[in-house]
């Protein structure tokens, strides 16, 4: 039986069959109610395939991701006119018609990448006929941030040639990256991005997160040890950012930088989604509150007690549960204190160690008593990064703390390798499972 090459395929011809394999699945933004797959075909070529989203049960019982399938009486239609993924121009719609039969076929890619240089990115700004593959260095890595109630993830990314990209990472593309793991392997760590739009903020060039992108750390791509080996080369040089402007994730540390008195005088509804930036330092922390909680290991919702055991409300029994930091605080400076409360990624990264090493592995298993890392930050001047919250039921004004920067030193240049800080923490791996019962034989053993 003759196969039809992606690449032959145009609108509207005789569909004849086709053997690929499935590399990507997700549902568009908007209200077109359509679920998507990515195929890809022996000779490395993909092409988009599209299916009603009211048939998803349908599909998704007929279609495993990275499986191969034998596919027939389907049709093709012209691509999109904007938000393609591939450069074909054509599209595969399929039916409750169309026939999927499976096979292995090792000599079909598991993944398919269009990279597109930095310096073919200005063309593409906020032009998203066809979306873009990028791949680079991952410089630094935010946490997961939240911005008027969406939440984010930034990755600093450096190319081959030096250049400089920030992209913003959002909602579930966020959260399904796993930064932990990134942080963890050597440098450097190449990170290969799909689908992302291009667009200028302040003068320099972004990339974000589309409801089809994919992260990838370190693709498996032909020449991957030829890239890392030149990506090493470069790692060490001095950061050279667009002269209009830094990146954001530098240029944040002196975003709107304000007192706090001036911030308390500011409006929190016209200034709702702005960020400030405060010189100030931790002047209190209450000792009669928490400094960190037992959160479910599937969400960051607080658990319960039930019995010997810990119950999540929406993914019930939880066997271990994640400690998360919360610790309130009252920062201060030159001209007024504020109250605020600093969460996991916060400190975490004021810290250099994250919630679980602090209780398990310092041995710190009481939440009414302050280890001494924590009571040592007191007093020190850092760079707050503030945002107005909602106001609470009390009409308070109140703040997130988004960020947490060190104060430049004078003649001291943002040059910097890695995002993660120089402590004794680096040492251990990151948890992303903390294991309540460690305290508990830890106490036994005391």
């Amino acid at each position: 039986m003759p196969f039809v090459a992606i690449s032959a395929i145009r609108p509207h011809d005789n569909a004849e069959s086709l053997q690929i394999r499935v590399i990507r699945k997700w549902i568009p933004y908007g209200n077109r109610q359509e679920l998507c797959y990515l195929f890809v075909d022996n000779h490395g070529d993909a092409i988009e395939a599209i299916a009603d989203l009211h048939h998803q049960s349908h599909f998704e019982s007929r279609i495993t991701l990275h499986s191969c399938y034998t596919i027939t009486n389907y049709l093709s239609d012209t691509a999109r006119s904007s938000m393609n993924v591939v450069p074909h121009t054509a599209c595969i719609r399929l039916g409750l018609r169309t026939s999927f039969s499976q096979f292995d076929d090792d000599t079909i890619p598991y993944h398919y990448f269009n990279f597109v240089n930095y310096d073919r990115l200005t063309p593409r700004i906020d032009n998203h006929l066809l979306l873009t593959d990028y791949i680079g260095r991952m410089d630094r890595v935010s946490p997961i941030l939240n911005r008027s109630g969406n939440n984010l993830l930034k990755i600093n990314l450096q190319d081959q040639s030096g250049n400089f990209i920030e992209a913003t990472l959002w909602e579930q593309i966020a959260f399904s990256f796993d930064r932990e793991a990134a942080l963890q392997k050597p440098q450097p760590v190449i990170i290969a991005m799909t689908s992302m739009k291009v667009t200028k903020y302040k003068g320099t060039l972004q990339l974000g997160s589309t409801n089809a992108t994919t992260i990838v750390i370190n693709p498996a791509i032909a020449d991957l040890e030829n890239v890392v080996t030149r990506f090493g080369m470069i790692r060490d040089r001095p950061r050279t950012y667009p002269s209009t402007s830094t990146s954001i994730m530098s240029s944040e540390e002196d975003e709107n930088r304000i007192t706090l008195e001036q911030l308390l005088q500011k409006s929190p509804k016209e200034n709702k989604r702005i960020k400030f930036t405060c010189n100030a330092s931790i002047k209190e922390i209450d000792s009669s509150r928490k400094w960190f909680y037992k959160s479910c290991s599937e969400c960051r919702k607080k658990v319960l007690p039930k019995e010997e055991k810990f119950a999540c409300p929406d993914h019930g029994e939880i066997k271990s549960p994640r400690f998360m930091y919360a610790v309130n605080t009252t920062i201060a400076d030159d001209t007024i204190s504020v109250a605020v409360v600093l969460f996991n990624d916060v400190m975490t990264s004021l810290l250099g160690m994250d919630c679980h090493d602090m209780v398990v592995e310092e041995d710190n298993p009481s939440p009414h008593i302050l280890p001494t890392p924590l009571r040592a930050i007191r007093g020190k001047l850092k760079i707050f990064q503030l945002q107005f919250r909602e106001h609470d039921i009390k009409h308070k004004m109140t703040f997130t703390v988004l960020n947490v920067f060190e104060p430049k030193k004078p003649n001291n240049d943002i040059a910097g390798t890695s995002s993660r800080p120089s402590t004794k923490s680096n040492k251990r791996q990151v948890k992303r499972s903390d294991d309540v019962e460690t305290v508990a034989k830890k106490k036994q053993r005391n």
